[in-house]
Order: structure tokens, then sequence, then C-alpha cells
């Protein structure tokens, strides 16, 4: 073409565009659509690098989430374990004084059955030595510091 132009040759003795140039259209065309294409196929990478990142950073969350139970369920097991062990020396000291509280509570009972039994019997004993002293006339006379007991023993 530039050959024409400067007019080196005619159109007559040049013919047809060599297939070079439109091999060379159809090559830029294609370089253009791969380029393109390889765009968005780096948009895409650049877009499932980001989602797995994404999903990296949630799988390291919940297994760092999942460690922190797994170690907070082991203490709590060791926790129960501890105070199953500690209630269980309750247990017989529990036994020990709910029988001491048994005894203690029959012993007040017993006692308190004593103490009824004796306020009963003072009582009585009071009652009859109220009668004999009505029956017997008791005078104690006080001369020159000697106590002298005079009594009626006539219904003797």
């Amino acid at each position: 073409y530039e050959l024409i132009e400067r007019g080196a040759f005619r159109a007559k003795d040049i013919g047809f565009v060599p297939t070079v140039y439109t091999c060379n259209q159809q090559l830029k065309a294609e370089n253009m659509r791969l380029r393109e294409d390889l765009d968005s196929y780096k948009r895409a990478a650049n877009k499932a690098k980001e989602a797995f990142l994404k999903m990296q950073k949630e799988r390291d969350f919940h297994r760092m989430h999942h460690k922190r139970v797994v170690q907070e369920k082991n203490r709590l097991i060791c926790d129960i374990k501890r105070l199953k062990a500690h209630y269980a020396s309750y247990e017989p000291v529990l036994k020990q004084l709910t029988e001491k509280y048994q005894s203690a509570l029959r012993q007040k009972m017993l006692t308190s059955l004593e103490r009824d039994r004796a306020v009963g019997q003072v009582t009585g004993l009071q009652a009859i030595l109220r009668n004999l002293q009505s029956e017997y006339a008791v005078q104690i006379p006080v001369q020159k510091g000697k106590i002298f007991l005079t009594t009626n023993l006539d219904c003797l």
C-alpha cells in the first residue's frame, strides 16, 4: 500500500491484498479476544482466591471455637469428677451425723420421760409430805441460838 501511494507500483501490478495482512488482522482480533478471556479468568481466579481465603478464615474460626468447646467440656468433666469425689466424702460424715442426731433425739426423749416420771414422783412425794405435815403439828421454838423440835405424836 505504501509503495502504491508513493507511485513505485501500480495497482494492477500488485493484484490482491496479500493474505498476510488479513492473517495479521485475524491474529490481532484473536489476540484481543484471548486477552479479554485472560482478564476474565484472572478476575474469576481472584474472586475464587478471595472466597477460598474467606472459607479458610471461617474454617479456622470454627476449628478454634471447637477446640475451646472441647477444652471447656474437659474442664467441666474434671470439675464434675472432683465434685463427685468431694461429695462422696460427705456421705459417711452425713450418715454418721444422722445417726448421732437420731441417738441424741432418742436420748432426749428418754431424758424427758425420766424427768416427767421424776417430776411426778416429786409431786406425789410433796403431796404426801403436805398431808403428813398437816396431820402432825410441827413446832420449831427457838431458844438462845438452839433449835428445839417438838412434835405432836398423839396420832402415832
